[in-house]
């Protein structure tokens, strides 16, 4: 195979064994809320990007009656390397 010098072009599911779809199986994924203050709550395992968006809507309305709310949330799932990085999909 011929070698070529050209940069690969960048997936957004680089780090990860296969393209993220929201059904995508991740094993235990970690969903974190994050606030404006700078710190982060862990809230859920999650197994799949869809099942972290129900679980996420599920935390802001819970907070949301007790008067506090998140700022974002991220999941974040182990890639191929072994080391956990942030799913890059928007969650809120």
């Amino acid at each position: 195979m011929a070698r070529t010098n050209k940069p690969q072009a960048w997936k957004e599911w680089h780090g990860f064994a296969v393209e993220l779809k929201p059904d995508t199986e991740l094993g235990l994924a970690i969903l974190v809320a994050e606030y404006e203050s700078g710190a982060y709550e862990p809230i859920a395992v999650s197994s799949t990007i869809n099942e972290a968006k129900e679980l996420a809507a599920s935390n802001a309305a819970a907070r949301t009656k007790r008067g506090g709310e998140a700022v974002s949330y991220k999941l974040w799932s182990q890639g191929i390397d072994g080391r956990y990085l942030t799913v890059p999909v928007v969650i809120r």
